[in-house]
């Protein structure tokens, strides 16, 4: 019912389970740097994956699953009057949908390359920033704020900078299959970006690495035999009544 089969050989769907080191840039245009930022803030973390693969042909495949990561990130370091300083920190939590068109093609007898293109349905279970200034003219010498950015009611958030809850993004990549391993490279952008309003948003784009396991299950075979275990013998149908 579940084997590790190695996805070239496969005429039929199969599953992926991975882990993945992403990297995502946020990057302001020029009408949200005059009220904000200019610069470009790099996120750091990762994610746990799971991949189904629906046999379209020989070597093309239609790829869906879910994928849950976190990412985090410091933007760099401002410094203001009188030797204050100001950092923000970025944190953020999503879970991403894929769906992507797979081309693969064998190059040996154990192992095989895989091209795909598709788009990612991304939604931010939670995006905050920990605004931390320092210096001789902060009290304390220390003091910290946390503004959740999907949230206009949070304290300190101004309603019309809320950042998307929601997102999509196109994205390319290409892996190789070695045996049952799969190792694999992808990056996009934003089609619906982070923060938009009017003219003023914040694009981002990404990239991950992925290390992945593929097998096969069958299903047919899986629930069929539930099905009769879920059926004695002893309460099995006349013959009279199958017939």
């Amino acid at each position: 019912m579940l084997s590790a089969v190695p996805q070239f050989c496969m005429a039929e769907d199969y599953e992926r389970v991975a882990a993945s080191f992403d990297c995502a840039f946020l990057s302001p245009n020029k009408e949200y740097a005059a009220t904000s930022s200019d610069e470009t803030i790099h996120l750091f973390g990762g994610a746990f994956n799971y991949v189904h693969g629906f046999q379209l042909g020989e070597v093309t495949f239609l790829e869906t699953g879910i994928s849950f990561g976190a990412l985090t990130g410091n933007s760099e370091e401002v410094t203001l009057a009188k030797e204050t300083t100001l950092r923000e920190k970025f944190v953020n939590m999503n879970l991403q949908v894929p769906l992507n068109i797979v081309y693969r093609l064998p190059l040996s007898e154990k192992v095989s390359m895989s091209v795909f293109a598709g788009i990612v349905g991304k939604c931010n279970l939670s995006y905050k920033v920990q605004t931390t200034a320092r210096g001789l003219q902060v009290p304390g010498g220390h003091l910290s704020h946390t503004m959740n950015l999907l949230s206009g009611t949070s304290k300190g958030m101004d309603e019309n900078k809320v950042w998307n809850r929601w997102q999509a993004a196109w994205q390319i990549g290409v892996g190789v299959n070695i045996r049952q391993y799969y190792i694999g490279v992808s990056g996009g952008t934003d089609i619906v970006p982070v923060y938009s309003r009017a003219n003023s948003n914040i694009n981002s784009a990404g990239l991950k690495v992925t290390l992945g396991y593929t097998f096969h299950v069958n299903w047919k075979k899986l629930f069929s035999r539930q099905k009769s275990s879920s059926y004695p013998e002893s309460m099995a149908a006349p013959k009279s009544l199958t017939r």
